[in-house]
């Protein structure tokens, strides 16, 4: 029998850039080649001519059922705002970062002064950008939900960490309501269909416990949470009890089009120690919060109608000495909002206008009552509208957008705004910010002073 001789190849099994490595060693330029050869079996016939016929070339193995994602034609920011979303959070990246509260996820962003009081989101202040509390507009699913008495209560919002899918935020809105920016809080439910409980507890008399879940049949699904959580606090004054239930549906209707309905509800009671004043550590604070809201969307041709109804109502006592109410204020916060998007081919433009109307009863705000409504001696309320007109374009990885609009306000002014920028898209990061290519215009057409109350 012949011997069969074989030849030996040397295999590199380690690669460096050593002067006495193998290509190194050789001063000379070295290619590496890599051929790759795949073969299909759908396009590969391996049966006979009558066999072909009579068996399909593609056979389903196995079926998967994928997670519901939701599709939903709105404008490019919620706010009339030609400015891009930056975004803040998303519940997919940021799931390993150790945040149990909304308040320790806004702290990831270096663009937003998180000033909070006490722990676990019992209260704190969302300053953007070197802004006040007061000049910033907090949206939840993109409805404005801001608080018109006073900034401190606009994050008082009856959601969870796990109900949060994303946070956005939005620079330089123009108009009324939101001088410093915006944040947009998105939720979705975990899974399309679930059932969640978590509990904790720890030292102080620490308790929290959450139930949640959703449900999907159709073109129908709903979501909701509740939570519980206390503690006896950590020094004197600084217990707190909360309670938080929030509810979403959505329906998406073929003839009638999308609608998203939420509403939620919030109570919650807290020691103020040096909340307001350094020096006195016995102040108290309770605070109930209801809000609902309704949005539509339709599509016709190249138009997308969008309307959308909102209601928030808000409760709040505060004690200067706990157990001796000094405060009462009750505030009622209605909102309503339509607005147009025609794509065409130089664009998509919008045209549309938002209305907002705020009522407060108080102890000791607004303009006296004639005749004392139950416990409250003074009232107040404004009305404030927005009419605005804006046109995108994009070009591959590059957009140009601007707007222009209408302000109306209480105090005697009617201001006209405009805005021109310009942003670039990523390939591989998705969108980033506005270049430097911007222009801004801000002109007071009728403006006369009003004196603080």
């Amino acid at each position: 029998m012949k011997e069969i001789q074989t030849k030996r190849t040397p295999r590199f099994r380690r690669w460096c850039r050593k002067g006495y490595a193998a290509f190194a060693s050789l001063r000379r330029q070295v290619t590496i080649g890599v051929l790759s050869v795949s073969m299909s079996t759908i396009l590969l016939s391996t049966t006979t001519p009558v066999q072909a016929q009579t068996v399909d070339s593609l056979t389903i193995a196995r079926e998967l059922e994928i997670e519901k994602v939701e599709v939903t034609g709105v404008k490019a920011t919620p706010t009339r705002s030609t400015m891009s979303s930056t975004s803040v959070f998303d519940r997919k990246a940021g799931a390993s970062a150790p945040v149990q509260t909304l308040e320790s996820v806004l702290r990831l962003s270096p663009a937003i002064d998180l000033r909070e009081r006490s722990g676990r989101g019992t209260q704190a202040d969302i300053m953007i950008r070197g802004g006040s509390f007061d000049q910033t507009m907090v949206m939840l699913n993109g409805i404005n939900f801001t608080d018109a008495r006073t900034g401190h209560q606009s994050h008082s919002l009856p959601i969870d960490i796990d109900c949060i899918a994303g946070i956005d935020l939005i620079d330089g809105v123009s108009g009324v309501g939101a001088y410093a920016g915006a944040l947009n809080i998105r939720t979705m439910p975990l899974k399309s269909r679930y059932l969640r409980i978590e509990a904790a507890g720890g030292d102080d008399g620490y308790a929290y416990g959450n139930l949640s879940g959703a449900v999907t049949k159709g073109r129908f699904s709903l979501f909701a949470a509740g939570s519980y959580r206390r503690s006896d606090g950590y020094i004197h004054n600084t217990d707190f009890e909360n309670y938080n239930g929030y509810l979403r549906m959505n329906y998406d209707s073929e003839k009638a089009g999308f609608f998203d309905f939420q509403a939620g509800y919030q109570n919650r009671s807290f020691g103020s120690n040096g909340f307001y004043a350094a020096y006195n550590p016995d102040q108290f604070e309770h605070t109930s919060t209801v809000l609902s809201s309704l949005r539509w969307v339709k599509s016709v041709g190249r138009f997308t109608l969008n309307s959308s109804v909102s209601y928030r109502k808000n409760f709040d006592r505060y004690d200067w000495t706990r157990g001796t109410p000094m405060n009462h204020h009750n505030t009622d916060n209605a909102g309503a909002e339509f607005w147009a998007d025609c794509t065409w081919k130089g664009g998509v433009t919008s045209l549309g206008g938002d209305y907002t109307y705020n009522h407060i009863y108080s102890t000791n705000l607004g303009e006296p009552l004639p005749t004392p409504h139950g416990k409250y001696t003074h009232a107040k309320d404004r009305h404030v509208g927005n009419l605005w007109l804006r046109h995108v374009k994009q070009w591959e990885r590059f957009d140009v957008s601007g707007s222009a609009g209408v302000s109306f306000t209480p105090y005697g002014t009617v201001e006209s705004f405009g805005r021109l920028s310009s942003g670039a898209w990523a390939a591989a990061r998705g969108r980033c910010g506005p270049v430097d290519a911007t222009a801004y215009l801000h002109r007071s057409l009728l403006h006369i002073p009003c004196t603080a109350q």
